[in-house]
């Protein structure tokens, strides 16, 4: 019978500001942590899950501010901060490029 294995994906703690959301500007919208499968963000509003984003954001050593798009796949109200929500985006497909960006970083 063959091994099993399992492979946790590695996110990282990135903590960085939101420059673009669905077009118009990131103001008040934090990316908290990031893996090859998707992000975390902080908000001040809440999306529902299935409803398509499109942000970017500098992430530090990169050449260029980095693009990504997805769709929520939950979200969560903050108990200690009134307003901010937490939002899961899984995108519509794996960035392998940021697992190097940040490996390096």
């Amino acid at each position: 019978m063959a091994e099993r294995t399992h492979t946790q994906t590695r996110r990282y703690r990135v903590n960085l500001a939101v420059t673009m959301f669905n077009r118009q500007a990131g103001h008040g919208i934090y990316l908290l942590d990031l893996d090859h499968a998707g992000a975390n963000l902080e908000t001040p509003f809440p999306l529902s899950p299935e409803y398509p984003v499109e942000f970017s954001f500098f992430l530090p050593g990169a050449p260029a501010e980095i693009q990504v798009s997805g769709r929520v796949i939950w979200k969560q109200q903050l108990t200690g901060s009134p307003g901010r929500y937490h939002l899961r985006v899984q995108f519509y497909s794996p960035r392998w490029d940021l697992d190097k960006l940040l490996l390096n970083n």
